[in-house]
């Protein structure tokens, strides 16, 4: 009895190890040009309409691939999505590091975004695949957290350490041929699940289907919001704060990089413990937390630096605390909107905060602030003031039901 406990666990261990291998290296690559734009500034002399670019067609290739992988659900197995996906966009982003032109260079980061965005649905499949309920949050958080450790930690440091010390592009070439090596690895290492060795297309198409709960379209609704406003900061920090930075504290680019990986520290931190602990004291209040604490930080962090002087130290406590309101990320794009499913392909249901995350949050807002409309300490204080303010919005959440509780909605949105 004991050994058939084991190998569940075994391939739960693998999958969730594997997954967030695969989907950190993911975000470092997917951030690091938008570390690199106080340098691309510097190196190549671009305007602000020309940086607007970036966000824009990274978040926009992440909304297209929603589509594309609503499609994909059921026709290929979770760990197969994964692969192409993330495989793809690194070998496209090593090709972005070596092209010449600026437009080139944008349409590569767009068809990038395409592949790696159809890597987030089949990764909370793969959640909800191996995970039971009691440790979904924690799971989730394990592979989230790696985006943040990877992502918002290690990107600053190594990619503007590298720009620094050679090019802009040899960093992006840096942070694609990792993305490769980590995606060989997660192929390696991450078990297939049994649903995709014993049973045929067909009819993993039909199994993928979603029925939702009673509450679900209003958790998913509410989840997209917070989808929003969490990627908006995100991205806001990434390219607005080693800039702001480097203005407020007259350093240079690489220890701006440095304090800002705080942000990381303090997001990686979040990402792992807030899904970990709302496995026991609900979604809801793990994350309305998480984001007032955050968004808190973020308010304090913007007046500190207008003030044009302070001790390092200082704004690195208050990105670390920043970070924390990151830890609700995996619980609005994944976990709220999969435990919506009441039966079927837990992956679809993220589709629509992925979606409207990377649309408004992660493209259009952030590109809107490189245009120069309001100083860039302003929109640091503006997103950080909308997280403290939509906190108050985790109390509508509806906790998810058990299965032989729950009524189900005969019509899906997803």
């Amino acid at each position: 009895m004991g050994a058939s406990l084991e190998a569940p666990v075994r391939s739960e261990v693998r999958a969730v190890g594997g997954g967030a291998l695969v989907f950190g290296m993911l975000f470092l690559d997917r951030l690091a040009p938008l570390y690199l734009i106080v340098v691309i500034r510097q190196q190549e002399g671009l305007a602000p309409r020309q940086l607007a670019l970036v966000p824009l067609a990274i978040g926009l290739g992440w909304a297209v691939a929603m589509g594309i992988g609503r499609w994909l659900s059921g026709r290929l197995s979770d760990r197969t999505r994964i692969a192409l996906g993330a495989g793809g966009a690194a070998i496209v982003h090593v090709g972005s590091a070596l092209v010449g032109g600026w437009p080139a260079f944008i349409l590569l980061r767009f068809l990038g975004g395409v592949f790696a965005g159809t890597v987030a649905p089949p990764l909370t499949g793969l959640i909800f695949a191996w995970a039971p309920r009691r440790r979904r949050g924690l799971d989730a958080g394990i592979m989230f957290s790696a985006t943040r450790l990877l992502g918002s930690l290690l990107a600053p440091i190594v990619v503007l350490g590298v720009a620094v010390r050679a090019d802009w592009r040899a960093a992006l070439l840096t942070a694609a041929v990792l993305l490769l090596v980590a995606t060989a690895a997660f192929w390696v290492v991450t078990p297939s699940t049994p649903e995709a060795e014993h049973t045929t297309s067909a009819q993993r198409r039909q199994q993928a289907r979603t029925v939702l709960a009673r509450h679900g379209r209003r958790n998913i609704a509410l989840a997209t919001v917070f989808g929003i406003l969490f990627a908006c900061w995100l991205n806001v920090v990434s390219q607005t704060g080693p800039s702001v930075v480097v203005a407020s504290l007259d350093v240079t680019p690489d220890t701006a990089g440095a304090i800002v990986g705080a942000f990381g520290i303090g997001g990686w931190l979040a990402a792992l413990f807030v899904p970990m602990a709302s496995d026991r004291v609900g979604r809801a209040l793990a994350l309305g937390t998480s984001t007032a604490v955050g968004g808190a930080a973020g308010l304090g962090l913007s007046l500190l630096l207008a003030g044009g002087s302070a001790p390092v130290w200082a704004p690195a406590v208050l990105f670390a605390f920043g970070g924390l309101a990151l830890g609700a990320l995996p619980l609005a794009l994944s976990i709220i909107p999969g435990e919506a499913v009441l039966r079927g392909d837990p992956g679809r249901a993220v589709v629509w905060p992925v979606f409207g995350s990377e649309v408004v949050g992660a493209a259009v807002l952030p590109a809107v602030a490189l245009l120069g409309f309001l100083p860039e300490r302003a929109t640091l204080a503006i997103a950080a003031g909308a997280l403290l303010a939509s906190a108050v919005l985790a109390r509508a959440l509806v906790p998810p039901e058990h299965e032989d509780e729950a009524e189900e909605v005969p019509a899906s949105p997803i």
